[in-house]
């Protein structure tokens, strides 16, 4: 019976895929008793990464110092997906103990994200009904929620739209455009230049 993972494992490394998406998946929908497991097989057999080993490691530890040590080692991680997950660990343990300043330069940082975070997940139209200008598209919902609530404060009010990209699910922070096209690129470079933040322009 042991030996069925081990052989799926192989027939997904022949096939190019990267055996930790499995655990981002799981993690991503809070199935921890799973990822828990699945985390064990695939570090048995040696199929993750060093960055992927420690994320996962510093998560599913029930030591808390060991966790905090692990993602402080990742945020300036070269894999996308592992340094969101430790940015928003770290900035959510500062922002719990009070340190509201601290917590807020690893939120921007968090926000910053070059890879998924000004990914368009649709190409501008010249017709079609509203304009959206996309500010985030994160792998994780809590990290596009986290924006949301940023904007949030500051009177912006941004919606939370789902949407599959290269069998990718992604997490869209949309805010709403104006009656134009050239109104809501206006709009968006305003909140580009005051709150840096990048953007595309989505019409559906």
């Amino acid at each position: 019976m042991k030996l069925i993972p081990v052989i799926v494992l192989s027939v997904q490394f022949l096939l190019g895929q990267n055996p930790a998406d499995k655990l981002f998946e799981l993690y991503r929908n809070a199935e921890y008793k799973q990822l828990a497991e699945n985390f064990k097989e695939l570090s048995i057999n040696h199929k993750l990464n060093r960055d992927e080993q420690l994320l996962f490691e510093s998560l599913l530890s029930e030591d808390g110092q060991k966790t905090f040590s692990g993602m402080m080692n990742l945020v300036k991680s070269d894999d996308g997906r592992v340094r969101e997950i430790a940015l928003g660990k770290i900035k959510d343990y500062y922002f719990a103990r009070g340190y509201y300043q601290t917590a807020n330069e690893f939120e921007k940082e968090l926000v910053a994200l070059p890879a998924e975070s000004v990914l368009p997940v649709a190409e501008p139209a010249l017709a079609g009904s509203d304009f959206h200008i996309q500010v985030g598209a994160y792998g994780f919902r809590e990290n596009a929620e986290r924006l949301q609530k940023m904007l949030a404060t500051q009177n912006i009010r941004a919606e939370i739209v789902t949407r599959v990209q290269n069998a990718k699910t992604l997490y869209c922070v949309w805010i709403s455009g104006l009656e134009s096209l050239d109104q809501t690129m206006e709009y968006a470079q305003t909140l580009k230049e005051k709150y840096d933040l990048s953007y595309h322009i989505i019409k559906e």
